[in-house]
């Protein structure tokens, strides 16, 4: 009964409260004109594409959200949208939509929910061979990232081998990052094999606590609680 209910505690505290950018309070309001004075005018809301099951964005919608940059200073109260097909960080004034130079963003954060925040850092994946924008999932002496990504698949209909597919589609996609006290940032596959061979120092204290506790690593909630327990042995 007491595991269940700090199992139930744990996956509110996560959903309810999110993480929060280390040090927000040092960071200085300034205006987002002076952040992005290019002003790249990408499209107005109304041009959605036609014909195209999907989006390439993170969000349905573009968010309320504060920007971080790397110089202590952030924009508050912007419509923000992740477009993460094409790696591109956008906000929302008025009908138009502009892209943001993200080259000296630290972290981003957007409210999609009453009481719910989403921490975004920019990170460099080596494996990717750039920076992107990850979710912040859990951050203490280890750190949990998810990476959401599109699979795009064009329309394909008409031809004799094709697929009947008679839109153009995006498909959400995600994966897990995680960097440790003593480790790079690596790809954490939500298995229980993958956990335990990126988690080896700790391997049968963790097996342990998955064969009685039962966590769900196909979640992020279970993923931050084996993560939780994890960083308690050290």
């Amino acid at each position: 009964m007491k595991s269940t209910i700090f199992l139930l505690f744990l996956y509110l505290s996560l959903v309810v409260s999110g993480q929060s950018v280390p040090g927000s309070a040092a960071y200085e309001v300034t205006n987002i004109d002076l952040m992005n004075p290019s002003n790249r005018l990408l499209r107005t809301k109304s041009a959605n594409a036609y014909g195209t099951i999907g989006s390439p964005y993170v969000f349905k919608d573009f968010e309320k959200g504060n920007i971080y940059y790397a110089n202590k200073l952030r924009v508050n109260g912007t419509l923000l949208n992740y477009d993460c097909h094409n790696d591109r960080l956008e906000y929302a004034a008025g009908e138009s939509v502009y892209l943001l130079n993200s080259s000296q963003i630290d972290y981003f954060e957007v409210f999609p929910e009453q009481d719910r925040i989403m921490l975004f850092k920019q990170v460099f994946v080596v494996k990717l061979k750039k920076r992107v924008f990850l979710e912040v999932l859990y951050d203490e002496n280890s750190t949990l990232f998810k990476r959401y990504f599109k699979e795009f698949k064009e329309a394909d209909y008409g031809g004799a081998y094709s697929q009947d597919r008679r839109y153009d589609e995006y498909h959400d996609r995600h994966s897990y990052y995680i960097k440790t006290a003593d480790n790079e940032l690596q790809m954490l596959k939500p298995k229980k094999k993958s956990v335990l061979e990126i988690l080896e120092d700790k391997g049968d204290e963790l097996e342990k606590y998955i064969k009685q506790e039962k966590p769900d690593l196909k979640t992020d909630a279970g993923l931050v609680q084996l993560i939780r327990f994890y960083d308690s042995l050290r």
